[in-house]
């Protein structure tokens, strides 16, 4: 609570969450704001610096707001695009040529959104207008048809491509937001998970010691499942003493490898001492190794290096030519 003394705000909301579970997590959570807010200070001192105008986000932006992005609007001064439509406004054309150009920072990704607080008195065209205009006017190109009527038929157009894009805008500034608040959640959470992480790194016991090997011997196993085939879980069934079924009649090999997986976990699991998880880890690891160096490829194999490491360490005597194959080939990592 120390640690934010001095914001007001978020003593007040941390205080009802003192001594529930939750706490923590409230805590990483003002900790994200806060970097958030730091981070939006920076970028809008630098639209500041830059000269651009900031505003606060409007309200319903930016289906229903009066200001608009200026990527909606048409640059007159610009080049048609290859396909003949017209180039909307970046926001450095934007700044140059209209005295409504503002901008405001996303919480959701700390990056500027440059506006137009002023479209129509600006005088800017929609881009999205102009394409329903063109539509409406090649569909009566050509055609003898009443004026009035061909009017109506623009506007319509028009009125349907603007109620289409304010549509597509609610939309999507409703999934950035809910994004938004994902990721912020996700970052809070990877916080909090980092800080647990701390704290087990430096813990002990016999416990600790068996949860940390059984994930291990878990995450080896399931690595070890990816590549292996039927003789190889055989061989290692030998090393941990774990029986497999036999070939049933009727029984597809898809079903047997299910089953022979299945056996060989429920071995793993009776593992419980530490001891027993660091042997069945030995096993798999050695499993892997053994395969590598009998044919011949895993003496340059760092990773086998270490296994024959390993077990000269623990009194293992190799045969001369082992010998001569560690001394003699150059290990590559």
């Amino acid at each position: 609570m120390c640690e934010f003394a001095n914001d007001p705000s978020a003593i007040e909301a941390l205080l009802p969450c003192v001594g529930k579970q939750s706490f923590q997590y409230h805590i990483e959570q003002r900790r994200h704001q806060r970097a958030v807010e730091l981070r939006i200070v920076a970028v809008r001192r630098q639209l500041r610096e830059a000269g651009v105008r900031i505003i606060d986000r409007p309200h319903e932006y930016p289906w229903r707001s009066i200001e608009k992005p200026v990527g909606h609007f048409i640059d007159p001064a610009a080049e048609a695009r290859p396909d003949g439509t017209p180039a909307p406004f970046s926001p450095e054309t934007h700044a140059a040529a209209c005295s409504f150009h503002a901008a405001f920072v996303n919480t959701y990704d700390c990056k500027p959104e440059y506006v137009c607080c002023n479209p129509a008195e600006a005088g800017h065209d929609s881009v999205h207008e102009r394409a329903a205009a063109a539509v409406a006017a090649s569909a009566v190109e050509g055609t003898d048809v009443d004026v009035a009527a061909a009017e109506a038929d623009r506007l319509r157009h028009v009125e349907e491509t603007r109620q289409r894009a304010e549509e597509d805008q609610r939309r999507r500034a409703e999934a950035e937001q809910a994004e938004a608040e994902r990721r912020q959640a996700l970052e809070v959470a990877a916080r909090l998970r980092r800080s647990f992480l701390t704290t087990l790194v430096r813990r002990s016991g016999r416990a600790h010691l068996q949860a940390v090997l059984r994930l291990l011997l878990t995450e080896n196993f399931q690595a070890w499942l990816t590549d292996a085939e039927l003789e190889d879980t055989q061989q290692l069934a030998g090393l941990i003493d774990a029986r497999l079924p036999d070939q049933a009649t009727g029984v597809n090999e898809d079903d047997r490898w299910e089953d022979i997986v299945r056996n060989l976990r429920a071995t793993l699991d009776t593992r419980r001492s530490p001891d027993g998880i660091a042997g069945a880890l030995l096993a798999i690891v050695g499993h892997n190794r053994e395969w590598a160096l009998a044919q011949g490829h895993g003496w340059g194999d760092s990773s086998c290096r270490r296994y024959m490491d390993f077990l000269v360490a623990q009194g293992y005597e190799p045969t001369e030519l082992e010998r001569e194959l560690l001394h003699g080939i150059e290990v590559i990592d």
